[in-house]
């Protein structure tokens, strides 16, 4: 006589081990990168005319790259300090400082131009 065809049920255990190892493997591959870290960027500073085209289709031309730039808003304001320019005003300046805690500080010298959604330019 043949012994009935029964099925093994998987483990709790090791359904959810399987289930962490998985995730460990896609979070370890998310960090990873392909950017060549001992290369340098080697792009010049742009010193003459600029110019660009705005969301509304305008071209907005400057005969040399902005000195000094004003952000109503904290994500331009961490955007500029990342690319290493000091804003000299911000809006809502006690409270960015007191909030946003990543990445580089507003120097001391940058100007409150009042609240985010209404600036007093």
């Amino acid at each position: 006589m043949n012994a009935p065809h029964t099925r093994r049920r998987a483990r709790p255990h090791a359904v959810a081990a399987t289930l962490v190892a998985c995730l460990a493997a896609t979070v370890l591959a998310a960090c990873g990168s392909d950017d060549d870290a001992g290369s340098a960027d080697t792009a010049a500073p742009q010193t003459g005319p600029v110019s660009i085209v705005d969301h509304t289709g305008k071209t907005v031309a400057l005969d040399a790259p902005a000195t000094r730039v004003v952000s109503a808003d904290w994500t331009s304001a961490e955007i500029v300090l990342a690319l290493g320019v000091a804003p000299v005003g911000v809006g809502d300046r006690d409270e960015y400082r007191r909030w946003v805690g990543a990445g580089d500080d507003l120097p001391a010298s940058t100007s409150a131009i009042g609240a985010r959604y209404e600036p007093s330019l």
